[in-house]
């Protein structure tokens, strides 16, 4: 596993989940870029490597949150001896996730992010968007990734499922303290609502849709 994208709200940031994403690629050793996904419309997209910072935007409020929000998300990956990178976008969550999602081994994506005011509207349209898409696994962390209570693979039936879900079962093996109480394999049509309600209602699940 080469590369794990982390889609994170630009003005919000969860630490226990960028703690996740952290583990994660060290486990597998791999690269993780932080995709932070802006509220507004910027002019195009910008890769800002590893270290050091970059200049962009016009200096305003919601530039100095993001520089704050980078510095932070850098900080954590040096903490946990993670080579992470960062990608700033547009304010198009579903068109980035999906896009980038195609350069990716994983994508990991919290529950709990809220996009700007659609909120659950824009987070069920993302989910829909995922479900249909061709790209990469995602992933969705429970409250506390260090005790699941339950991991539910979503198998939407793509070519090599079955290998994808052996190998994630195994990154995923003793990430927990305890071993969770149930491993659920789900294979079959599942809708965006339906899935949106489960993350919301199952914080203590991990979710794996492959």
């Amino acid at each position: 596993m080469e590369k794990i994208l982390l889609a994170l709200d630009a003005h919000h940031l969860p630490s226990n989940t960028i703690d996740f994403a952290c583990h994660l690629a060290e486990r597998a050793h791999s690269k993780l870029t932080g995709l932070f996904l802006e509220r507004n419309h910027r002019a195009a997209a910008q890769y800002i490597p590893g270290s050091g910072d970059a200049s962009y935007g016009d200096g305003g409020i919601a530039d100095e949150i993001d520089v704050l929000s980078i510095r932070r998300f850098r900080q954590r990956c040096i903490e946990r001896n993670t080579l992470g990178d960062v990608l700033l976008e547009q304010g198009r969550p579903l068109a980035e996730v999906l896009l980038e999602s195609r350069y990716a081994d994983l994508v990991i994506l919290d529950p709990g992010t809220i996009f700007g005011r659609g909120g659950r509207d824009t987070f069920r349209q993302l989910i829909e968007g995922l479900l249909l898409s061709p790209g990469c696994p995602v992933l969705f962390p429970p409250a506390d990734f260090r005790m699941p209570e339950e991991i539910l693979f979503i198998d939407r039936g793509k070519d090599g499922s079955s290998d994808i879900i052996r190998q994630l079962s195994d990154l995923l093996d003793g990430l927990a303290k305890n071993k969770p109480r149930q491993v659920t394999h789900c294979k079959g049509e599942i809708g965006a609502e339906e899935l949106a309600d489960m993350l919301i209602r199952k914080k203590n699940t991990l979710f794996v849709m492959v």
